[in-house]
């Protein structure tokens, strides 16, 4: 475990991930408890995040930035800039592999109406598993998910905004 952490905290401090997939504007709870992921058009996605801190045990303090663009009925494009944990998976996976889990605010330029609401400023999630393509590669190919919401009031009575489930390549320098 140790050797995997060594190996972890000193890896590429930065990277950068093109990713893309289907789109909804379904509820999470209505996607995960029930399965209605309706298509609602399609998400790409670049972000970029760098490592502020290495916390040890695997795990390190990092910062993402966001710019995706919904391909909807109404399409939008939207920033967004958050803090996230990221951990090392590699001694459960037995290549280069990690977990990451990122939020923070979100502003988008012309967002769906919904609920009365017009959420520009809503907080956004991202979830991502990389996985390393080859030993000794820098590059990763990822699944990403991206959500933005209301954060139940904190921004607005705008429950969902949109939710993507995608694949990409990630570049780690």
């Amino acid at each position: 475990m140790f050797a995997v952490s060594a190996r972890y905290a000193e890896s590429a401090q930065q990277s950068v991930a093109l990713y893309g997939g289907p789109a909804t504007r379904r509820y999470v709870s209505q996607i995960l408890f029930h399965g209605q992921f309706d298509l609602d058009g399609a998400m790409l996605g670049l972000a970029y995040d760098r490592r502020l801190a290495y916390l040890g045990a695997g795990f390190a303090l990092e910062v993402d930035l966001e710019a995706a663009h919904f391909f909807m009925k109404r399409s939008y494009s939207s920033m967004a800039a958050g803090l996230g944990i990221r951990y090392d998976t590699s001694r459960w996976i037995g290549k280069p592999s990690s977990f990451a889990v990122y939020t923070g605010p979100s502003y988008a330029d012309d967002p769906v109406p919904g609920d009365g609401y017009h959420g520009r400023f809503l907080e956004y999630v991202a979830v991502e598993f990389a996985l390393a393509i080859g030993n000794n590669s820098p590059w990763d190919g990822v699944i990403r998910m991206y959500h933005r919401s209301g954060t139940f009031g904190l921004y607005g009575s705008d429950p969902d905004s949109g939710s993507m489930l995608g694949i990409g390549l990630r570049r780690r320098f």
